[in-house]
């Protein structure tokens, strides 16, 4: 009964060492897959700030050269120094000189003046389809006399050709029956020899 007892015994230890084991395992795996989820989301929220800095940059540069360009004698100024707390953005000065329009007052300048082209360009279309028109009336009117003139020498080619045409599409039928009958005494011919 020892024996057993003592094998009873190791067999008891040996089983709450592999769960042991196996619990150790499972926490580590639990852990690593929490380190690598955190580590995903950083690296996430990482290339989410480059991008968004990236976007920034060009936003300000792309600003920048629209209002120096725009405005004579403007400047655009970037900030210098500790940014506000909760300020996730550089602030952007722009800065026209006295008596120049704003680079609202500029676009809407711009504006006006595409509303004017486009009025513009409207009028022209419409004289342009116009002179068209009228031309083509023209044309019409000097091509009509000549144009049943040709008309009717058409309608006498095709009355000339219709008596021709009839007399082909008879001599074709003809041909086609020809064509059918040897083809006919041909297959009985191969029916007989074979």
């Amino acid at each position: 009964i020892n024996i057993q007892q003592d094998r009873h015994f190791a067999m008891e230890m040996n089983i709450g060492q592999d769960i042991f084991d196996a619990r150790n395992g499972l926490e580590q795996a639990i852990i690593d897959a929490r380190n690598a989820n955190g580590q995903g989301v950083v690296d996430a929220q990482n290339a989410i700030s480059d991008q968004h800095n990236q976007m920034l940059r060009w936003l300000k540069r792309n600003l920048c050269l629209i209002y120096e360009s725009s405005v004579i004698g403007g400047t655009c100024v970037t900030f210098i120094g500790p940014l506000e707390e909760g300020q996730s953005n550089i602030p952007l000065e722009l800065h026209s000189p006295e008596g120049q329009p704003a680079l609202v007052e500029k676009l809407q300048q711009i504006q006006a003046i595409m509303s004017e082209v486009d009025g513009t360009i409207s009028a022209m279309n419409k004289r342009v389809k116009d002179a068209v028109v009228w031309k083509m009336d023209t044309v019409e009117r000097k091509m009509g006399g000549k144009m049943e003139e040709v008309e009717r020498k058409i309608d006498a080619v095709e009355e000339k050709m219709g008596g021709k045409m009839d007399a082909i599409e008879k001599k074709m039928d003809a041909v086609e029956d020809s064509v059918k009958e040897m083809k006919d005494m041909i297959s009985k011919l191969m029916e007989m020899m074979g």
